[in-house]
């Protein structure tokens, strides 16, 4: 049914405006494009969520959508991913930057997965666990004054934050149990028999992932909620939650933007 609703005809003009003059175009005689050529696409605003594979380059004298196994179809249509491989840059600047880096030596692990970290004292895997018996100083984010906000997926602040201090009933992220199955299928059906961790619950924290390597993996999976700028008060960047219960004092479970950047990674993919 959504396959149905495609417009191969829209599509099509589409390609007319945003690629044909340039794939077309020739030099001396000579397309400036070759065929079969990678293209790389640095879209800019609305264009950020334009499939360009899906731009249809050719279409049959008769449009025909005969039901397949995704529904109905259009046959006999000639799109850019037939034709072109495509590739996506965030910008022409970080194109450049990715271009001049240096080539760094491969990773000797493949696989880092933190998901499903434990948000608050209520999590069921806490019962029988000395972490449980944390003191409420060691499971309090500290924050300035103001007014409590919603934040994350059904998550909630209650009340106001004239308090240094917000407990955890306060302070509440839902859990992502299912971040759990992610990273365990990562490990055994994606990565099976290739080097990996995985850091799940109380291990999915901040100081487990920092006083890792980073450069040694491949492939770094962070499965969890995140935060915009001051959705917690006195937090004024975007932020990871990580393990939220048991940390050391001055470790808040929050992976800041600004920490972030500071990170050696040399990974193919951050997720």
């Amino acid at each position: 049914a959504q396959l149905a609703a495609f417009d191969p005809k829209l599509g099509n003009q589409l390609y007319k405006l945003l690629l044909q003059p340039a794939l077309e175009a020739t030099e001396n005689g000579n397309p400036l494009v070759p065929a079969n050529a990678r293209l790389i696409v640095a879209p800019d605003e609305i264009l950020s969520i334009l499939p360009f594979e899906s731009l249809v380059i050719s279409l049959p004298k008769r449009l025909h959508s005969p039901s397949g196994r995704f529904g109905p179809a259009p046959v006999g249509v000639r799109y850019v991913a037939d034709s072109y491989d495509i590739a996506y840059a965030h910008s022409a600047t970080a194109l450049t930057v990715q271009r001049r880096l240096k080539q760094k030596a491969v990773p000797s692990q493949e696989l880092l997965v933190l998901a499903d970290p434990i948000f608050n004292m209520a999590d069921s895997r806490l019962r029988g666990m000395a972490l449980a018996k944390a003191t409420p100083s060691e499971n309090q984010v500290k924050t300035m004054g103001g007014i409590a906000t919603t934040m994350g997926l059904a998550g909630k602040r209650r009340g106001t934050t004239d308090n240094k201090a917000i407990g955890e009933e306060d302070f509440l992220f839902p859990r992502l149990d299912k971040t759990g199955l992610l990273a365990s299928k990562l490990q055994d059906k994606i990565f099976r028999g290739q080097s990996s961790e995985v850091l799940i619950g109380s291990a999915a924290s901040k100081s487990e992932l920092l006083s890792r390597d980073l450069s040694d993996y491949r492939y770094l999976v962070i499965a969890t909620h995140g935060i915009l700028d001051n959705m917690v008060p006195g937090l004024r960047e975007p932020a990871l939650v990580l393990n939220q219960v048991g940390n050391a004092a001055g470790d808040n479970g929050l992976l800041t933007m600004s920490e972030v950047m500071r990170l050696r990674l040399n990974a193919d993919v951050v997720a």
